[in-house]
């Protein structure tokens, strides 16, 4: 379910002026997103190790799994409900922004 948060607040915030002002198709949006999204899955990853290496204090939950685990499941089901509301409601907003927020 992240992915399909991330990935259609992604395309629509990159894509959504081209099919507004007709410029491609709707299908063609989501092709070209759907390409875009994965290579983008290849090469990228600077983002995350900002955050996991600079942002975030680790130290404090590395001795306890269940803690590590409880905070990334509540973190990730929190971003995902938000990014889910602000798609639906259209509302441009950044990914990386809700998962450090």
């Amino acid at each position: 379910l992240m992915a399909w948060a991330i990935g259609a607040q992604d395309v629509s915030n990159a894509l959504g002026t081209c099919v507004g002002s007709k410029a491609i198709t709707i299908t063609q949006a989501i092709i070209i997103g759907g390409v875009f999204e994965f290579l983008g899955s290849l090469m990228g990853g600077d983002v995350a190790h900002t955050i996991s290496k600079g942002l975030v204090r680790t130290s404090a939950i590395q001795s306890n799994v269940e803690l590590y685990v409880m905070l990334m499941f509540c973190t990730l089901t929190g971003t995902f409900c938000w990014l889910a509301f602000a798609t639906y409601f259209s509302l441009p907003v950044s990914t990386t922004h809700s998962l450090v927020g």
